[in-house]
């Protein structure tokens, strides 16, 4: 047998082949404060009395940003996660990859978390799996890692909108914006990966 299991979903129709499950879409549970998970195991050979191990996987990764600021007078205002994925394809054989309409703007740090942030914390935020690849072959300047460099993907690579002021009275003032783009590194690669943990820092 081939098993597949899901787990902190909303309710929904079963696949009517293994097809069907390959390409199935789960969207983020209603309440919001369920992690989805999945598990899949195959050529399961099954007896009247064996007990399966089943070992559930989260289908969202952690992306932690922590803000080093030496620069008199500025401070973060706001953080935003954009073109977030809205659903996960759990069972994709190469990993769950947004479309266009897939994506939509996900959390933001409230007023607290900004807090945290300015005064040198970390704050999280969770996110599906978005597995865009790596778009920027040989790169090795984080400063070209921006929308005109990766063309068409721009629209629906994962990315943290941060702003930050600066304060009346200071040599510079008005607001600077950053965006940075999510993946296994700050150059090339666009994957967010299930289960996984992204540690930014501006």
């Amino acid at each position: 047998y081939n098993l597949y299991v899901l787990a902190n979903t909303d309710k929904m129709l079963p696949p009517l082949n293994e097809k069907a499950i390959m390409s199935l879409a789960c969207h983020m549970n209603a309440s919001g404060k369920s992690m989805p998970m999945c598990w899949k195991q195959t050529g399961v050979s099954v007896t009247h009395d064996q007990t399966i191990c089943v070992k559930l996987v989260r289908l969202m990764a952690k992306v932690v940003l922590n803000v080093k600021n030496n620069v008199p007078g500025l401070g973060v205002s706001s953080v935003s996660l954009m073109q977030a994925p809205s659903c996960v394809r759990p069972f994709a054989f190469s990993g769950s990859r947004a479309s266009y309409e897939e994506t939509d703007m996900g959390d933001f740090a409230a007023a607290e978390d900004i807090a945290v942030l300015n005064e040198g914390g970390d704050i999280a935020f969770y996110v599906f799996e978005n597995m865009q690849g790596v778009l920027l072959e040989g790169n090795a300047d984080p400063m070209k890692k921006v929308p005109d460099n990766i063309s068409s993907a721009a629209s629906v690579c994962t990315y943290l909108d941060v702003r930050c002021d600066f304060e009346y009275g200071y040599d510079k003032e008005g607001t600077v914006e950053y965006r940075i783009y999510l993946g296994r590194d700050n150059v090339a690669d666009f994957n967010i990966e299930r289960n996984s943990v992204l540690k930014t820092t501006l």
